[in-house]
């Protein structure tokens, strides 16, 4: 036994393995590059798909909300304001959704009224109409963002949250009013949360 030992330990031996380690220590350095490398592209990716949520959880196609959805907005009817609030930003923008309460708080700060009866629920009264100018001043939008002609305006309009109509005059050159469109059964059940709360 003592003469196997001495021969594993004997400068042959060791020789003879040396190469091979030095054949090794770069392979396992370039393994270990390769797995960090792996590592920081997986992170990457990632963060990448976070962030593209995060931003604003807008789908690229423009997605209408079916409002022929007459049941369920029954059943939602009754939510607080704060479950609309998190429902709509999970597929609004931040600034989208800002302009949507905006255009619901312009309801109810002119007056308009939610009447539910057998007929079903309805707003009574006119009003909340807002051009670009006001909509830009109130919600603290950049004109920029609030003017551009495919911009978050036209999205909301697209996804008929908001009604359009032909200003009732020139002043201040703006050609459109906007408003919350209260036809659009879930935009009536969130301005009746809005009066409730």
């Amino acid at each position: 036994m003592w003469d196997s030992w001495r021969y594993i330990m004997s400068f042959d031996t060791t020789r003879g393995l040396y190469p091979h380690i030095q054949v090794s220590l770069p392979v396992q350095i370039l393994s270990i590059v390769s797995t960090v490398c792996t590592l920081l592209i997986i992170i990457i990716a990632f963060y990448i798909i976070r962030k593209d949520n995060k931003q604003s959880n807008n789908p690229g196609s423009s997605v209408q909300i079916p409002s022929d959805f007459e049941e369920l907005f029954l059943l939602i009817k009754n939510w607080d304001f704060e479950k609309y609030t998190t429902l709509l930003t999970s597929f609004l923008l931040t600034d989208e959704f800002k302009i949507l309460y905006f255009l619901l708080a312009s309801l109810r700060e002119d007056k308009l009224s939610i009447i539910d009866d057998e007929e079903g629920m309805r707003v009574v009264g006119d009003g909340g109409w807002r051009n670009k100018n006001q909509i830009s001043q109130e919600t603290g939008l950049s004109s920029r963002k609030v003017y551009h002609k495919d911009g978050i305006v036209e999205r909301l309009v697209e996804l008929n949250l908001v009604e359009t109509r032909e200003a009732p005059s020139d002043w201040g050159r703006q050609s459109q009013q906007y408003r919350a469109n209260h036809h659009h059964p879930l935009v009536r059940s969130m301005f009746g949360a809005l009066l409730r709360s």
